[in-house]
């Protein structure tokens, strides 16, 4: 019996079974909840498509209950019966832990010949510390695992019910959303939706999913684009994103004319070294992807492992989901994605596994885009099934030409009201071409840096000279700046991090 004997941890064992009983309860979808979270009359309710047990108990040293060891609410479902095929179970149990708070185990019954056991998916919380949020991510993350793990088994013939029951769910879902919006195109009342709802068709359905992208906003697909296409070099990635609009815009037609159409993935992976724009892309890709309607904004939210990663256990997965729902409806832009796996601690683990989980949970309402070092971003990927299947297409960012940064210097001369004297352009041409590159070049944030000591040094050659408010050092920037600030930065001065993009 894992109840306390002590009257005063008797007290607290009730108040907190009674209040996560009540959270419980609150998330049970259809079904009769029963039973209580005592061990040996647990707590059993149904959660989306699994029906779960829940019960508090002791932390266990072997066989035995620890005195004043933590409580724990402990969650569980099962899933299908394990084939007896060892490699199929290595492969489960490998990505048992994908998902926040889960991991996956196979319970052996020797009475049962036909199979290995039955799969289980868990759950164990702190239940003294436990939180609605935590709780929420918990069941999420097992009804990942209840619907992905026959599919890695290839066992589509196992527990064909319940599966026939999860789509016939989602389907009906579906059709209640399509009569929904019909009723609000048309101003029908409740009644017409009750009726509505009642006569659905197939054809209904197909409204639905067509029904779940927003139109295409030709004229801002049309500045966008023309916007994208302004940023200097860069020829290789707007390639890559005209190929995107244009299969985009061919499956939304196809799609409208009743056709089969593969679902689109927005997500994407962005690999190139520091200061080639991959930040500025991703806003142009954000509006060219609100233009077509598949985002409902377009807004970016940039974070990195800082944003995402907290100190304690169970405190990362908060902390990325609040992240997401701040990007909710635009792109979650995540730079140098590759340091969430870079530690021992497990805590950026947990921050990836939380990050697959939202992207399931939230499609066609977020894109991710993951960004980094080619190399480092590659084994990235590659480390994670999940990030396989769900970041399948990689656009690269080349360096900048040397004629690239000399057209970003005069750029970023312009737009601050500066001009160069021809001598200053023939050095800075000349400079750009002998300086050598090394791993951590800077690219377009190189060219800002030169320019911004370049300005540096023309103020203190103005305040040298009298400071004259009519004087042309004002707007036009000399040959002696230019070089000064040149030689501020030559090879062999390491580059610091400035400003994300150079626009």
């Amino acid at each position: 019996m894992t109840t306390p004997t002590d009257t005063n941890d008797e007290v607290k064992y009730k108040e907190i079974s009674s209040s996560i009983h009540k959270l419980l309860t609150d998330r049970a979808t259809g079904g009769i909840v029963t039973g209580s979270l005592d061990e040996h009359e647990m707590l059993f309710f149904n959660y989306a498509d699994m029906f779960v047990s829940a019960h508090l108990r002791y932390h266990y040293d072997g066989h035995m209950v620890r005195e004043g060891g933590t409580l724990l609410l402990v969650l569980n479902t099962l899933v299908t019966r394990a084939p007896r095929d060892m490699r199929s179970l290595l492969c489960i149990l490998d990505n048992g832990s994908r998902y926040p708070y889960t991991s996956v185990s196979v319970s052996n019954n020797r009475r049962d010949v036909k199979s290995a056991g039955w799969i289980n998916v868990y759950g164990s919380l702190i239940a003294e510390t436990v939180t609605e949020s935590q709780i929420d991510l918990t069941l999420r993350s097992m009804v990942q695992h209840f619907h992905e793990i026959p599919v890695e088994l290839g066992a589509w013939g196992i527990d064909v019910g319940r599966r026939r029951k999860a789509a016939e769910r989602k389907r009906s879902e579906r059709l209640k959303t399509a009569n929904e919006e019909l009723a609000d195109d048309h101003g029908l009342d409740d009644e017409s939706d009750e009726s509505t709802d009642s006569e659905a068709t197939p054809s209904t359905e197909k409204q639905a999913s067509e029904r779940s992208l927003r139109p295409i906003n030709d004229e801002l697909l049309t500045q966008s684009l023309r916007e994208l296409h302004e940023l200097i070099g860069l020829e290789s990635v707007k390639k890559e994103i005209e190929g995107l609009v244009a299969v985009t815009k061919y499956n939304i037609t196809r799609s409208e004319s009743g056709l089969a159409t593969p679902p689109f993935a927005p997500h994407l992976v962005f690999v190139g070294n520091p200061g080639t724009a991959k930040t500025t892309v991703a806003s142009h890709v954000a509006r060219i992807y609100h233009a077509l309607g598949l985002l409902e904004k377009a807004q970016v939210k940039v974070v990195s492992r800082v944003d995402l990663v907290a100190g304690y256990t169970g405190q990362t997965a908060i902390k990325t989901k609040e992240v997401f729902e701040e990007a909710m409806g635009g792109v979650l832009f995540i730079d140098e994605a590759y340091s969430l796996t870079d530690e021992h601690e497990g805590f950026g683990l947990e921050a990836v596994q939380t990050i697959l989980l939202e992207m399931e949970n939230n499609r066609g309402k977020v894109a991710v885009f993951l960004a980094g070092y080619p190399d480092q971003m590659k084994h990235f990927i590659g480390s994670n099934p999940g990030l396989q299947s769900r970041f399948d297409r990689t656009i690269e960012f080349p360096d900048y030409s040397n004629g690239d940064l000399e057209e970003i210097y005069l750029y970023l001369a312009k737009a601050q009201d500066f001009v160069l004297e021809d001598a200053a352009r023939a050095v800075l041409v000349q400079r750009i071409e002998a300086y050598r590159r090394n791993r951590d070049f800077g690219n377009g944030r190189e060219a800002r840096r030169w320019l911004e000591a370049a300005i540096e040094e023309q103020a203190r050659m103005w305040l040298a000279s009298g400071a004259c408010a009519n004087s042309d050092a004002l707007r036009t920037l000399s040959v002696e700046a230019v070089t000064a600030g040149l030689d501020r930065f030559r090879s062999g001065n390491m580059p610091t991090k400035s400003r994300v993009g150079y626009i």
